[in-house]
């Protein structure tokens, strides 16, 4: 499915869906809900949004935004996306890419679940502007997560943390960009939950704010920090 400076409205069980094949948006409005599914799901092959403004509302099993096997790139777009029981950004088996100036995503996964979840890593990129806020982590890799020159909040729920990486989490300024700031807040702050030699957190030349409501703010067998 591709859709190119389209107004589209979507409401079903899954709002948009693919199988076997990409889901490609570019530029237009797009507004999808999933009744019992996701606003947009793409099985096995990945999900790319290049610019324009998309409302994706999940509910059920899946996330408001969901690739199932494939990677899911978002660039230069005004994304907002809510799920009632589930994650709200999700790429199952992949990667999650988030990039461009005019990046703003707001994840808010309302009752259970991560607000950005992917089992591969996740990068966020390019002068974006991410907050993430819901009932588990806000920002959850079962890789690594690397930020670059992006404004962040993320922040966990009461059992949920703000960043949470099964390997290396690397906050770093941009040389274009100044003024990046993240802001992590959950039960960890930000935790990389790797014993090996990936369990690693650091920061170089980033305003970062971390609160551990009930355990420590920054977590990792490894922590280095540089202006």
């Amino acid at each position: 499915i591709s859709l190119t400076n389209a107004t589209v409205t979507a409401n079903g069980d899954n709002g948009i869906y693919t199988s076997g094949g990409t889901l490609t948006i570019s530029g237009g409005n797009v507004t999808a809900t999933g009744s019992n599914g996701s606003g947009l799901y793409a099985y096995s092959d990945g999900l790319t949004i290049n610019g324009g403004t998309i409302i994706a509302t999940g509910a059920g099993a899946n996330a408001a935004i969901y690739a199932y096997g494939g990677d899911i790139t978002l660039t230069d777009a005004d994304i907002t996306a809510t799920a009632a029981n589930a994650y709200a950004i999700h790429a199952n088996n992949g990667k999650l890419t988030i990039s461009g100036g005019s990046v703003n995503t707001d994840a808010e996964a309302t009752e259970t679940g991560h607000g950005l979840y992917a089992s591969g890593d996740i990068l966020i990129t390019g002068s974006c502007q991410l907050k993430a806020f819901n009932a588990g982590d806000a920002i959850n890799s079962g890789s690594g997560i690397t930020l670059i020159g992006c404004t962040v909040t993320a922040n966990g729920g009461e059992d949920g943390n703000g960043l949470n990486a099964a390997g290396k989490i690397e906050i770093k300024n941009s040389e274009n960009v100044t003024g990046m700031e993240v802001t992590a807040s959950g039960k960890y702050g930000i935790i990389s939950t790797s014993a090996g030699s990936d369990g690693t957190v650091t920061i170089s030349g980033v305003k970062v704010n971390a609160t551990g409501t009930s355990d420590d703010a920054i977590y990792a067998k490894t922590i280095s920090l540089t202006r």
